[in-house]
């Protein structure tokens, strides 16, 4: 089964425009040639974009943000907020952390193109595919094609414009000084 769809020349379009824009309200024979072209293709892959929603507008430049982390990335651990951040950033990264391990549909730690643009839809973005490609490339700070969850995260916290976020150092080390007395014999 197929999808036939109407499709007008591009010459009956401009002629249809003419006439309305130079016979208003006057009915003007026009002849309509229908061309159907048959498909047999399955549902597009991105969602489409509800009701209300809008397109986004994509930053002209990025500067990732340099947070402290603790522990190195795993995967199969849970993420780990960096150190000395705020409990308001804090959320949003961990917001961010479940939108992404639910769109790393192959597990393996990073999103390539594709579910990148599908978790991106559930965030609320919408964008054409050349602002995708652009902002995608933004974000994959290491310029391997895949973007990390690390950089995924502080992309999303960075355009809540919480960013730039300058985490607190981690504190010194407490020096304390133990005196140990003499053992009895």
């Amino acid at each position: 089964l197929g999808t036939h769809l109407p499709i007008p020349s591009p010459s009956q379009l401009f002629l249809t425009f003419i006439d309305k824009m130079y016979y208003p309200g006057y009915a003007v024979p026009t002849t309509t040639t229908t061309t159907t072209y048959t498909t047999n293709v399955a549902a597009p892959a991105m969602p489409m974009m509800p009701v209300g929603a809008s397109y986004v507008t994509i930053p002209t430049s990025y500067t990732r943000a340099v947070y402290t982390y603790t522990v190195p990335y795993d995967r199969y651990a849970p993420f780990v907020v960096p150190y000395g951040i705020a409990p308001h950033i804090a959320d949003c990264m961990l917001q961010a952390s479940a939108i992404f391990r639910t769109y790393d549909l192959n597990f393996s730690g990073f999103l390539d193109y594709n579910e990148w643009r599908l978790a991106m839809h559930q965030l609320g973005y919408y964008m054409n595919d050349f602002d995708a490609v652009r902002l995608f490339s933004m974000i994959d700070t290491d310029r391997s094609g895949q973007i990390s969850e690390r950089e995924f995260v502080e992309y999303w916290v960075w355009s809540r414009g919480y960013a730039p976020a300058v985490p607190m150092m981690a504190p010194a080390p407490m020096m304390t000084t133990v005196t140990m007395a003499p053992p009895y014999y």
